[in-house]
């Protein structure tokens, strides 16, 4: 709904600082509904101040098309799906004391914003939309929550419509598939432990062909155990994901700040003490040549003359879910799941959805056509019979039929006469 620029402030004595301007389209920019989303998304964020929350500096409206606008904190780095995503293009596991590490800090944002107050009054606040791609690295090692879009909270101006499920499917809560009103904290969790079991076991959790099969994987909250899965996994860790992804939300833990006591604990136990600077090493590794990319393109930025955008590399897929879906009958009369065989982030051919598998789409990038003969006769081509080049062809044979002929005629004539 919205695009992303890089906005630079100046001001005297050389004082400079960038931000990153969001800017509501313009063919969003008359619908009420989705200003008041904007709206939204500006206020409640505004009212957060933590580390591992990106920060609101500023809500503002273009004089002349009325477009709204929010100047926010410019961040360096990359999604925790592009983390992930990189990670398996490199074929190396995300460490579990590093990903344990990230999570206490996405755990200690989120139970910043579910217990704000203002004047006094507790906000309510949920993300309701807690995944790999709204989860922000940076180079340094900071981790950061983005997109308060769809937060729930007091106050706010627009109001979720009956049987409409927001935030992305595969990473719900099985108490959203019944109700999108009876919903508390305790989602945001849940979808934490969804994301951190996926980053852990190389592998989607509930995601499936479909959205009303994912939902249905979701209601069931069958969570494979990852011991099983994946040598070597920590049981240690096990144990808080599976009490974080409770089917029962009351046997989950209580507050996100619980969760991250226990990840951080983890992720001592594992025999190094991860900082901001263990991850931002391990981001080096994966992201080096991209960071000094980037960075000599914000150095151009910082400068006078126009500059072009920014040299891409390859990314991963987006999660590929709906932000919203409409379920009109229960979850249960979906049909039946039935699990895929290749249930790891996928790489489709134009990026935009989830549905082919990494490997399947690298061999067939790497593949060759085959040859000629090893086509069967109904794959060959066949050219038309009213082709013009098949009838300049049959001429061309007719007229050396009829001059071979002709000339073979000659020489018996002229034999014989002689």
């Amino acid at each position: 709904m919205a695009n992303i620029y890089v906005g630079r402030l100046s001001g005297p004595a050389g004082f400079e600082k960038l931000h990153a301007i969001k800017v509501i389209k313009p063919e969003f920019s008359k619908d009420k509904d989705f200003t008041n989303m904007f709206l939204d998304e500006a206020r409640i964020a505004a009212k957060l101040s933590h580390p591992s929350i990106v920060q609101v500096h500023e809500l503002g409206e273009e004089a002349d098309s009325k477009r709204l606008w929010i100047a926010m904190e410019l961040l360096f780095g990359e999604s925790l799906w592009d983390i992930w995503f990189t990670a398996r293009a490199k074929k190396q596991k995300l460490p579990e004391d590093i990903v344990a590490w990230i999570g206490a800090r996405i755990a200690d944002g989120l139970h910043h914003a579910h217990e704000l107050q203002v004047a006094g009054v507790k906000q309510n606040v949920i993300h309701r939309d807690v995944n790999p791609s709204n989860v922000f690295v940076t180079y340094d090692g900071q981790v950061k929550i983005i997109d308060f879009g769809l937060a729930k909270a007091k106050n706010r101006v627009t109001e979720t419509g009956l049987g409409v499920i927001k935030g992305k499917v595969a990473y719900m809560a099985p108490e959203q598939t019944k109700s999108s009103r009876d919903i508390d904290h305790r989602i945001d969790i849940f979808a934490l432990g969804v994301t951190l079991y996926e980053l852990t076991t190389d592998r989607r959790l509930f995601k499936r062909g479909d959205n009303v099969s994912t939902l249905a994987a979701v209601a069931d909250c069958k969570i494979p155990d990852p011991t099983a899965l994946v040598p070597g996994y920590s049981p240690a860790l096990w144990d808080i994901l599976k009490k974080a992804l409770a089917k029962n939300r009351n046997e989950r833990y209580a507050t996100a700040k619980d969760m991250a006591e226990a990840l951080d604990a983890f992720s001592r136990s594992r025999g190094r003490v991860v900082t901001s600077s263990t991850v931002a090493a391990f981001m080096e590794e994966l992201f080096g040549a991209q960071r000094e990319r980037y960075q000599a393109w914000l150095d151009e930025v910082r400068s006078e003359r126009p500059v072009p955008t920014p040299e891409q590399s390859f990314r991963g897929p987006s999660t590929g879910d709906d932000n919203a879906i409409i379920v009109g009958a229960d979850v249960k009369d979906a049909g039946p799941v039935t699990d895929r065989k290749d249930d790891r982030p996928r790489l489709p051919a134009d990026r935009t959805s989830d549905v082919r598998g990494f490997e399947n789409e690298k061999k067939k990038a790497s593949s060759k056509p085959p040859p000629a003969e090893s086509t069967t006769p109904s794959e060959r081509a066949v050219v038309p019979k009213n082709d013009p080049v098949t009838k300049e062809t049959g001429r061309a044979w007719l007229w050396a039929v009829v001059i071979v002929v002709i000339g073979v005629g000659s020489v018996w004539w002229a034999t014989h006469r002689m």
